[in-house]
């Protein structure tokens, strides 16, 4: 299925965009001929992304029951806090059955100190859509941050997340680092895909995260790696999660385009396929 290019939004950000601002933009469309050239797929035991070329996007595989997908991370600098004060993310994704699905993290984004497996340790703040039987046994959107071996800081999560199977979605946050050392506003939420993009209900979460609170802070002069991850799951029951992903954004300090959450209803829409 052939995709638009992201024009409106690339035109209005590289035409406001103060000098050097502009090449910090990273968006992946995996329209190329090597997309994964640039991330750390298919790490430790988890299996890889594979590119549909036909498609333009990448595909989860299930060889066996109750294997899953594997993390991908950029492996190029995103740059730091002292760079930029904020950070917008964002991740097209295609979802299997949903309805029933067992305990997992669906997809995932997010920025690491080191580019490495998602699942490996790192410090870090991501945003990570999950299903949990013993959360009402409903989906909810989660943010926290990382702090190495295990820590984490700050949690908050929302729940009752309402997603169809067989169907695009987006998922969104946006890091702002704080007048306060080692704090940072994150807010996230779930969007429908396409041209006039909706909040799902119960999707938008927000918190304030200090990452000095236990395991290693994350401080301003870090650099920081953006990344992604998904998971296939399967069992008896059939398939659950997230069957492919496409679109991955990242765009510093999107104040500059009036890309908060507005980012949803203006220039994201530019990425939709014309389905």
């Amino acid at each position: 299925m052939k995709k638009s290019l992201p024009l409106c939004l690339l035109s209005s950000a590289l035409l406001a965009a103060p000098a050097g601002l502009s090449a910090q933009i990273f968006i992946d469309d995996f329209s190329s001929a090597d997309p994964l050239a640039n991330y750390a797929n298919g790490t430790g035991n988890r299996m890889a992304y594979s590119h549909n070329a036909a498609e333009e996007r990448l595909d989860g595989s299930v060889p066996s029951e109750g294997s899953h997908t594997s993390a991908a991370a950029w492996s190029t600098s995103l740059g730091s806090f002292e760079d930029f004060p904020s950070y917008s993310f964002a991740i097209d994704f295609l979802t299997a059955e949903m309805a029933g699905n067992p305990n997992n993290n669906n997809i995932a984004i997010g920025f690491s100190t080191v580019a490495s497996d998602w699942y490996g340790t790192f410090v870090g703040i991501e945003a990570t859509l999950r299903h949990e039987a013993s959360n009402q046994g409903s989906h909810f959107l989660r943010i926290r941050g990382e702090g190495g071996a295990g820590a984490r800081h700050g949690q908050f999560t929302g729940s009752g997340i309402s997603l169809q199977a067989d169907t695009w979605y987006t998922l969104m946050m946006t890091v702002s680092a704080t007048a306060t050392p080692n704090v940072y506003d994150v807010v996230a939420g779930v969007y429908t895909a396409g041209l006039s993009p909706v909040l799902v209900a119960g999707s938008l979460v927000s918190d304030s995260i200090n990452m000095a609170s236990g395991g290693t802070a994350l401080n301003p002069s870090d650099t920081l790696y953006a990344g992604f991850a998904s998971t296939l799951n399967d069992n008896p029951s059939g398939l659950f999660g997230v069957t492919s992903v496409d679109n991955f954004i990242v765009i510093p300090e999107p104040r500059t385009y009036a890309l908060l959450f507005g980012l949803a209803a203006v220039g994201l829409a530019c990425l939709r396929r014309r389905r």
